[in-house]
């Protein structure tokens, strides 16, 4: 399995811990961007990105980060066979997979510590 990383201006930071996580548990990790704080791609570029790729492929998995995590679930949404959840709890994450079977988890850099990421 692959995860797919992406994130806008306001989720750059989580990315970054995140995939620094990944990576430390040796998971196959690939950053979609952005890939530094001063880049300004705008949220649904990365979202549509990640959603068109793990729509595609079932050993995808993304994880998108945004100021919120809506804005990027929303449109993830919009593609086929992607299930994203916006999950503010280690609890709503585990649950969004088991019972809503989600492929995307999106998250809000403004609203989520890296601890709970």
């Amino acid at each position: 399995m692959k995860i797919l990383l992406g994130a806008d201006t306001y989720g750059f930071h989580l990315k970054e811990a995140v995939k620094q996580y990944l990576l430390n548990q040796e998971l196959e990790v690939e950053d979609v961007g952005i890939s530094d704080r001063l880049t300004e791609t705008p949220y649904y570029h990365i979202a549509s990105e990640v959603a068109k790729r793990v729509g595609s492929n079932q050993e995808y998995r993304g994880i998108l980060v945004c100021g919120t995590g809506m804005g990027m679930a929303i449109i993830a949404n919009k593609h086929p066979n992607v299930y994203a959840a916006v999950c503010e709890s280690i609890y709503a994450a585990q649950k969004s997979r088991s019972i809503n079977n989600s492929n995307i988890l999106t998250l809000g850099g403004l609203i989520t510590t890296p601890q709970v990421a």
